[in-house]
């Protein structure tokens, strides 16, 4: 969607695409789909639950994940200064394949 405006309806056009796509070239009928929570993503899927009320419309579950764990990080609060260190420790071994090979081992 790079260029054009991020809205609901214009995101429901491009996922009835999709669905379409998935139908003709696969064969297969959706029963859920899934989809960010931003305000494009909310108002998409309102708009496919009315218009498919059998097909399940869910939140991304990562997503949802991802800005949980970003809203702890932001805390400053004293213990997520371990977390922030357990971080470098990650970080570090992820750089060094030698280290990383004996922790996996």
């Amino acid at each position: 969607m790079t260029g054009q405006p991020k809205t609901g309806q214009r995101l429901l056009e491009l996922v009835l695409e999709d669905i379409e796509f998935i139908k003709v070239h696969f064969g297969v009928s959706i029963i859920v789909w899934c989809t960010d929570n931003g305000p494009d993503g909310k108002k998409m899927c309102r708009l496919l639950g009315v218009m498919f009320p059998w097909l399940f419309v869910i939140v991304c579950g990562a997503h949802q994940i991802n800005l949980i764990v970003g809203n702890f990080l932001g805390l400053k609060e004293e213990y997520l200064k371990s977390v922030k260190d357990a971080l470098k420790v990650i970080k570090w071994f992820t750089a060094h394949s030698t280290a990383l090979a004996l922790v996996n081992d």
